[in-house]
């Protein structure tokens, strides 16, 4: 089979105890059942190669908790009879701390931990919000210094308004003096990025970029997704994000769309439904993703920027048309991605050759994993 996917979104339930104002999704009180569940499971475990990496989504997940232990319970156990490696992301909005979890994640090396936090409270709290309008950020907080005490590895994503950029760098600061050493950070696509909003996105990344350094220089392992330091300035793959060709998204009924984003374009995504879990893909609309590469998308085929997610449902919420990744102001970001990927690896590059001369590689593990073997990834 050519194409296998390795990596699902499965949607446990879509329901939500926020109310965040830039989110795309619909928050429906409806989860998955477990004959739903076991199909996934099968489905995805069917398509894996090796290993497989599933990612349990929502809406938010510790809604239904129990669902989480079972899900990945059956997973493991159904995997490992297949000889596959099944590994997971939880992915929650930190509001809940359930120390039944914390155990299960501390005693589940195969499980990572994704908390969404957009930075300082002044940022969070402008979005990010209950459904009753309250503020999130003190709650979220006291959460991660809590699953902090039980795992040292987990993975904090903001996302990025253009009216709380200005913190980001103040985000980032205060939320690695809290003990996190793994990030992402996401700008939102489909607002208007001006000229003065880009400029202060530039030189925010510059003091990230330095408080970098500074976690390598002290010898501790980092990992700033945004700054991808695998091979820098060259493309993972010639497709776009993988939508739909290595990477799905399951709802709870079982039905697949080519990504969590395409699930609530047009008429909760019907026109993009790629199959369903029980009878397996429609080929005919799955290979429209299967073919789908860079050099055909406008704005992109004659783009310099390798760093950049090229996100084809946000062509097509922007364009209506997937082959059209036209943003506003956007586009110049990820060139700031590109620029500070290479300093850094250029950096660590001669980090890791004074360490050998001197004979004390043995001490920055980290950066001797990325320039031997290439591998950059703070977890599992």
């Amino acid at each position: 089979m050519n194409n296998r996917i390795e990596t699902a979104n499965i949607y446990l339930t879509e329901n939500c105890n926020l109310r965040c104002d830039y989110c795309y999704e619909n928050h429906n009180a409806v989860l998955m059942e477990p004959r739903v569940m076991k199909q996934v499971i099968k489905f995805c475990c069917e398509q894996a190669q090796d290993q497989f990496r599933f990612w349990l989504f929502g809406g938010e997940p510790f809604l239904v908790e129990d669902s989480i232990y079972e899900f990945i319970s059956e997973a493991i156990s159904m995997a490992r009879s297949k000889e596959i490696t099944p590994k997971f992301n939880v992915l929650t909005n930190g509001t809940i701390f359930s120390e039944t979890f914390a155990e299960f994640w501390k005693s589940h090396g195969c499980v990572a931990m994704q908390v969404s936090l957009d930075g300082i409270g002044a940022a969070h709290d402008q979005h990010r919000k209950t459904k009753n309008g309250e503020p999130t950020f003190d709650r979220i907080i006291e959460n991660i210094k809590k699953y902090l005490t039980y795992r040292r590895d987990l993975h904090v994503r903001l996302t990025v308004m253009p009216d709380t950029v200005k913190y980001l760098f103040e985000s980032i600061a205060y939320i690695v003096d809290l003990g996190v050493r793994s990030f992402a950070f996401m700008p939102v696509h489909e607002v208007e990025w001006k000229p003065d909003q880009i400029k202060t996105y530039q030189e925010e990344f510059k003091k990230i970029v330095d408080l970098y350094v500074d976690l390598i220089q002290r010898k501790e392992k980092a990992y700033f997704s945004n700054i991808r330091l695998n091979y820098p300035g060259e493309y993972y793959q010639e497709m776009p994000c993988g939508a739909g060709n290595v990477f799905v998204a399951i709802t709870p009924d079982g039905s697949i769309y080519p990504c969590h984003r395409f699930v609530y374009l047009n008429d909760h995504g019907a026109s993009f439904k790629i199959g369903n879990v029980f009878d397996g893909f429609d080929q005919e609309k799955k290979k429209l993703f299967d073919d789908i590469k860079i050099n055909q998308l406008k704005g992109c085929s004659d783009c310099k920027v390798k760093n950049c997610n090229r996100c084809i449902a946000m062509n097509w919420l922007m364009n209506q048309d997937i082959y059209d990744s036209t943003r506003k102001g956007y586009c110049d970001l990820p060139v700031i991605h590109d620029e500070a990927a290479i300093k850094v690896y250029n950096y660590l590059d001669r980090l890791y050759l004074w360490a050998k001369e001197k004979d004390v590689l043995n001490e920055y593990p980290f950066v001797k994993k990325l320039i031997e073997d290439n591998e950059y990834c703070f977890h599992i």
